[in-house]
């Protein structure tokens, strides 16, 4: 059944208890499910201020970092670390936290970069003791919690095995994927109620064999075998209910195995985007006139927009639209340097090889928010590991 308590019963007991956190707290996750301006952030700082307790402070850091982007929220997660909580909430928290501020760092949009390297190193370092000190704090949650959520230690390992293969400790990381793996491999065996649905575990499965696959071409490079290993078990994955091809096709290209990898898109040959950037470079090398073919057709795409954008640009110009014009401008001027580098191309017949790390390809699984005492999520214990409700 849908999650929703009666919200004028809350209100009308808030009034008798202004300063009971808990109804506070249930009020926040009312406007969570049904929203009403920003009043889920409100009630959420509300019990925080009548009670900065762990369960309070975690579920403010949590929810304005998450959904309102405060970055403030970094600093009282990590104030709740420093009270060393009993569950393993504030510690995947504050990992979910650190590997949001990551993303942001390495997305090729972000150009003003305010993390440093020095820094992203410390950051993975602080996620993979995290994720160690949330494993330790989830065996310390009811058994029947434990069973409920039983895939989610393998998740904790999996994201370890991420932030460890992205500081180059290759070895250990494939330790950590593999417990990860025999750990998921366990979960889907059990049938205990509330788990996630076996699809949502059978896609859990895929990510990590994928991220395996990663470990072990990062692994190639330094022993011959590692390849071997790759490209069995991407023979295994090509077995999956969810396997894509343009994962595999990608994988194999990474591999340097370019045949293979043209093959694997043969049938998709003529809907290959540039942005593929080791598929687009296997065909490439596999098949020139292919090649040249879907660049040409890349060219025409960019002046069809070219069109598109002059059109509206005259229009911009009747409307006296400068700053929209401005816009329009620059962006034909960014689709015309696209068309001659494409043209540069074609010319000389040269692809660059991709430079972009495999590493960066692993996945990072996101294991919500967690917040206490939330029904809809099953996380109605306290961080005391007792049972809320």
């Amino acid at each position: 059944m849908p999650y929703k308590p009666n919200i004028n019963e809350l209100l009308e007991k808030l009034q008798q208890n202004p300063t009971d956190d808990k109804l506070l707290t249930q009020i926040a996750f009312y406007y969570m499910q049904y929203p009403d301006g920003n009043k889920d952030l409100e009630y959420f700082n509300k019990a925080y201020q009548v009670a900065p307790n762990i369960e309070n402070s975690h579920n403010l850091a949590n929810w304005s970092y998450h959904e309102y982007g405060d970055k403030t929220a970094l600093e009282l997660q990590q104030q709740v670390l420093q009270k060393q909580p009993n569950s393993y909430y504030p510690y995947v928290g504050y990992a979910q936290m650190l590997t949001s501020e990551l993303e942001h760092f390495y997305s090729d949009y972000h150009l003003d970069k305010k993390i440093n390297s020095s820094q992203s190193i410390n950051y993975y370092q602080q996620i993979i003791q995290c994720y160690q000190l949330a494993i330790q704090k989830f065996s310390l949650a009811p058994l029947a919690h434990q069973q409920r959520q039983c895939h989610l230690p393998s998740l904790l390992h999996h994201n370890r095995a991420w932030a460890m293969a992205i500081l180059d400790n290759y070895n250990q990381a494939l330790i950590q994927l593999n417990k990860s793996e025999q750990l998921l491999n366990n979960a889907v065996q059990q049938q205990f109620m509330d788990m996630p649905s076996q699809d949502i575990l059978v896609d859990y499965m895929y990510k990590i064999s994928l991220n395996k696959i990663r470990l072990y071409i990062l692994l190639s490079r330094e022993k011959v075998d590692r390849k071997k290993e790759a490209l069995q078990l991407i023979e295994q994955t090509k077995k999956h209910p969810n396997c894509d091809d343009i994962d595999i096709a990608d994988l194999y290209a990474q591999l340097g195995e370019y045949e293979l990898s043209y093959q694997t898109m043969i049938d998709k040959v003529d809907n290959i985007d540039e942005s593929w950037q080791w598929i687009w470079y296997a065909v490439h090398r596999c098949n020139k006139e292919k090649w040249k073919q879907l660049l040409k057709k890349g060219i025409d795409d960019h002046l069809a927009y070219i069109e598109d954008l002059e059109q509206q640009s005259e229009q911009l110009q009747i409307e006296n639209d400068l700053v929209m014009l401005a816009d329009n401008l620059q962006s034909i001027k960014n689709e015309q340097q696209q068309i001659e580098q494409k043209r540069h191309q074609l010319k000389c017949m040269s692809q660059p090889k991709p430079s972009n790390e495999i590493k960066y390809s692993l996945q990072h699984l996101y294991l919500g928010c967690l917040l206490f005492g939330y029904p809809p999520h099953s996380t109605n214990i306290n961080d005391d590991n007792q049972y809320i409700f």
